[in-house]
């Protein structure tokens, strides 16, 4: 049983919906759970100075103002450029509109506008806050820039145009899974569009082999077993994916989505076992077994009214005012993680962020 389904059967039995013959089906009890997590992610952290935040990357051109947000954007906390060993070297800041020399950054529908001019090529981090609203999903995991009738020759892997798209990362390996030397095999480097390096020999084979390389810091979703994708752009952005493989799981933080119906998700820290096609995954938010139960008496709640069973929602309510209490004052004590200051020393003071900082706002 997975994060998904042990929610669906907790909905059902707080709705008291049974599984067999079920009015809910599976599909419209996660409908009704994404709703769910829309309205349970803003109350956890409605008295929290410190929320959940998820940090993109965004490329800018000099030139071009506009940017295309991922969907989930609730509020942006900040948008800077950093420096190779991660210090800010200088931040976007949002100007009032009427100022002369222009609005800074803003929001509009979904993007995000630099102006009056934008003159830099660089790489921006954007933080913020996401709404909570996202597309459940799990299936299994698809292999990656996978092919056949390639050729292995001492330490190189050859195939005409395997690599183009792919980006060596340490860590990644390569599953050999036909050939005279079938197994798992570390890369080490990519040479060109045509050949990789791999650590281990694996020989010659003339006859040819069927190989797919297994990233240590992304996975492809295989055909969906349970939900819908949601195929816009980094729409799971900050999210967490569970990957089975082997009986062993592991957690990861999304970091990138691909706007496709099966997406390549990029993953942060990297996979400790890199993703096989014997593995599954699901896509969910970050949230643990307390959440969990919000979530399911939140949309239990929806399916009762729903069915106007007026008894059983003032049975549930209360239990939901008492859990969701609980997430708020746990929200609201992630206030000590930001850290403590002294007077002066803070973020909105100029001084300190000038002199000890020495950032430099970028228009």
């Amino acid at each position: 049983m997975g994060w998904i389904s042990d929610t669906i059967t907790l909905v059902r039995d707080f709705a008291n919906e049974g599984e067999v013959n079920a009015k809910w089906t599976g599909p419209k009890v996660i409908l009704l759970m994404e709703k769910a997590f829309g309205l349970v992610t803003p109350e956890i952290f409605r008295n929290a100075d410190g929320p959940n935040s998820v940090r993109l990357s965004v490329v800018t051109t000099s030139g071009t103002l506009i940017y295309t947000l991922p969907p989930n954007v609730a509020e942006i906390i900040r948008v800077v450029k950093l420096s190779s060993d991660g210090r800010v070297e200088w931040r976007v800041d949002p100007r009032s509109r009427w100022n002369p020399a222009g609005v800074g950054l803003s929001i509009d529908s979904g993007n995000i506008r630099f102006g009056p001019t934008w003159n830099h090529n660089e790489t921006l981090e954007i933080w913020y806050i996401p709404t909570g609203e996202v597309k459940l999903i799990e299936g299994p995991v698809a292999a990656e820039f996978s092919f056949t009738t390639g050729t292995t020759s001492v330490l190189n892997v050859t195939k005409t145009a395997a690599f183009t798209d792919y980006t060596y990362v340490s860590g990644d390996k390569l599953q050999i899974t036909l050939g005279s030397t079938p197994g798992t095999y570390t890369i080490t480097g990519k040479t060109n569009a045509n050949t990789i390096t791999v650590s281990a020999a694996p020989g010659d084979d003339a006859g040819g082999v069927s190989a797919y390389i297994r990233p240590a810091a992304e996975f492809k979703a295989g055909t969906l077993t349970t939900g819908t994708t949601d195929t816009r752009e980094n729409a799971y952005a900050g999210y967490m994916v569970s990957k089975t493989d082997s009986s062993l799981q592991e957690d990861r933080i999304i970091t990138t989505s691909t706007a496709a119906t099966l997406p390549v998700f990029g993953v942060e820290p990297n996979w400790g076992t890199t993703p096989s096609t014997s593995g599954t995954f699901e896509v969910r938010p970050v949230f643990g077994d307390v959440a969990q139960m919000a979530v399911a008496l939140r949309t239990a709640l929806l399916i009762l009214k729903s069915e106007r069973m007026d008894k059983a929602i003032k049975f549930l309510e209360p239990e939901y005012a008492s859990v969701m209490r609980e997430l708020r004052l746990r929200g609201a004590s992630k206030d000590q993680m930001v850290g403590q200051h002294f007077r002066g020393d803070t973020w909105g003071n100029d001084r300190f962020v000038n002199d000890a900082e020495d950032w430099r706002t970028q228009g």
